[in-house]
């Protein structure tokens, strides 16, 4: 009997620090979390920072086959400051379209240098199909060069 009725106590006394103990204080450290990140958020999105974009501009590998959307593709242009314009009517560096009903997206690069070799800024074109906007192909649209698959 004894020892039942110890257990007892023990498990009571382990649920009461569950309860009273453990649960305040998860909630304390994820109210203080969040407030936290948007604090941190809201710092940085505030101010336009005066850095060249080749230091805070990075490389993104795109393929026939991969997804635009589980990438983050069109997040990560409008935080490189490309400008979406109307359909077709790309004309200079910096600026894209994309035309949703025919899946098609084009975008003129800005010029960006690779160690040993600078590039131009050129036209990229790509067919999207489904929802996942999945790149079909790629082309050059100057030359109608098609990107290898």
């Amino acid at each position: 009997m004894p020892l039942k009725r110890i257990l007892k106590t023990v498990l009571f006394a382990g649920m009461a620090v569950i309860l009273f103990a453990v649960i305040p204080a998860a909630f304390f450290f994820l109210s203080y979390y969040n407030s936290l990140k948007s604090e941190v958020v809201a710092r940085f999105s505030q101010k336009r920072w005066n850095i060249p974009s080749r230091i805070y501009s990075d490389s993104a590998v795109l393929y026939p086959g991969q997804s635009l959307k589980d990438t983050g593709f069109f997040e990560r242009l409008a935080r490189l400051n490309y400008h979406r314009i109307e359909s077709g009517r790309v004309s200079e560096r910096g600026e894209y379209s994309y035309d949703p009903k025919h899946g098609r997206l084009t975008i003129f690069l800005r010029n960006f240098a690779y160690p040993y070799r600078n590039f131009g800024g050129e036209i990229v074109q790509m067919d999207l199909m489904g929802r996942n906007q999945t790149i079909e192909s790629m082309s050059d649209p100057e030359s109608e060069r098609q990107a290898p698959h």
